[in-house]
């Protein structure tokens, strides 16, 4: 598989590879192509065409997805199965996460639970010491 990334697109020469990861991945979160579309501020018209192998996202478009479905973009893009990383934390020993991806997260989340586009979703953090 041959991957040409421009400044405009990301071109695969396998779309129904791209298409049958994304689809995979929407399954497994449960979302529809309007739900998607909302989340990645797009038209369900252009997820519905990805998913059917008529074209791929944009890499802005693709960077979105892949945080939407929690799956790096190497996997949409790639193939390279995503690592499971089911272990329970360790207590004590600090998330190997970064707080601005923890955030990211769950403004995803408030998103999708709310209807609106995950750029419409704010948020504030205050860390209080003692």
């Amino acid at each position: 598989m041959a991957l040409t990334i421009t400044r405009k697109r990301v071109r695969l020469n396998d779309h129904a590879t791209f298409a049958s990861r994304l689809a995979d991945a929407m399954n497994a979160k449960q979302l529809s192509a309007s739900e998607m579309a909302r989340l990645v501020n797009v038209t369900p018209t252009a997820v519905w065409n990805w998913r059917n192998g008529n074209s791929v996202p944009r890499p802005q478009a693709l960077s979105a997805v892949a945080v939407a479905l929690d799956v790096p973009e190497d996997y949409l893009v790639k193939g390279t199965e995503p690592q499971n990383d089911d272990t329970p934390s360790t207590p004590g020993k600090p998330e190997t996460r970064s707080i601005a991806e923890m955030l990211d997260d769950v403004r995803i989340e408030i998103a999708r639970a709310t209807g609106f586009s995950p750029d419409r979703v704010k948020l504030l953090l205050e860390i209080v010491s003692d």
